[in-house]
């Protein structure tokens, strides 16, 4: 058997240990701890609720992080895939900075820029002097900001993309990872809707100034519509409803399934480790919901309304 073969082998087997609905359902109602599951077996009842998410992170991390030395020759690109925390991070400093509520701890990850790095930053300036030591500013000149901290958030994730498609092309990974391009333009895709949804008008003007991974226009929405079967009519309902998050939610189910699809026929090669690194993110932001909800004493209902189901 192959490194490839091996590496794409053990990811299946990581897949079948991801959580689904009844599992989710259980511990939302009190049936099961998350504890109980093995692989979340090192958190306890009686943590606080920062180290608990902490340690559903660390599962995700470690997971990716097994594959990665698995197969070093991959191990770049699959690193690249949990680089997207470290990315995360950054915003989550840019927003102390700012003084915006928001998350209120870092994700435990920091290949280049480790949470203790970024807590330590006192100003915007120092932290894009930070951010530019890195690959993701690779070619990239800070625009000129004009809309606050929604479009500094927004370049991250164009400059993250950027980041992960130079990862995707780099030399021999380039043939092999060629399908999983048109993924990572629909995830990114998925992305800019929520920005295009969150600042309105001001969308079109500040994304021209941005660098991008991939050029857009006004009919790509309607194009990442139809590919992903998201009918226009439930988008303007629930928009109309205020429902952005379960909007969201609905189009990523919906970009799983396409993944899912159109990386079918690599299913036993390098392409899959991309549709399980999606998977594996999405459960960790599943039980981080579950965790808060539960913790604030949210009804059970409207926690698992708040849940992504992939199996």
């Amino acid at each position: 058997m192959g490194v490839e073969t091996y590496l794409v082998v053990r990811a299946h087997g990581l897949k079948t240990r991801l959580l689904g609905r009844r599992e989710y359902e259980d511990i939302v109602r009190g049936k099961r701890g998350i504890w109980d599951f093995r692989d979340y077996s090192a958190i306890r009842e009686d943590m606080d609720l920062k180290e608990k998410i902490n340690q559903v992170y660390r599962v995700y991390t470690s997971r990716l992080g097994l594959l990665a030395r698995i197969a070093p020759d991959y191990g770049e690109f699959i690193y690249a895939l949990l680089d997207r925390l470290e990315v995360e991070n950054v915003k989550i400093q840019l927003r102390n900075i700012y003084g915006r509520r928001g998350r209120a701890y870092f994700y435990p990850y920091g290949r280049r820029l480790s949470p203790a790095q970024l807590e330590g930053v006192a100003s915007e300036e120092a932290l894009w002097e930070l951010v530019g030591k890195t690959p993701y500013m690779e070619g990239v000149r800070l625009p000129a900001f004009r809309a606050g901290v929604a479009e500094r958030e927004l370049f991250l994730d164009n400059i993250y993309y950027l980041y992960l498609l130079r990862s995707v092309n780099a030399g021999p990974l380039r043939k092999k990872l060629s399908p999983v391009t048109d993924v990572i333009r629909l995830e990114y895709l998925v992305k800019l809707f929520y920005w295009k949804t969150a600042l309105g008008d001001d969308f079109w003007a500040i994304i021209a100034r941005h660098p991008k991974p991939f050029s857009i226009g006004e009919r790509s929405f309607d194009a990442l519509l139809v590919k992903l079967d998201v009918s226009q009519e439930r988008v303007s309902e629930l928009l109309s409803q205020r429902k952005l998050t379960e909007l969201m939610n609905e189009m990523t189910l919906a970009l799983v399934r396409y993944a899912s699809f159109a990386l079918r026929p690599y299913s036993v090669e390098l392409p899959f480790i991309y549709t399980f690194n999606i998977m594996a993110y999405i459960e960790a932001q599943n039980l981080e919901r579950i965790i808060l909800g539960l913790d604030t004493g949210l009804p059970e209902e409207t926690i698992l309304s708040s849940l992504v189901y992939i199996k």
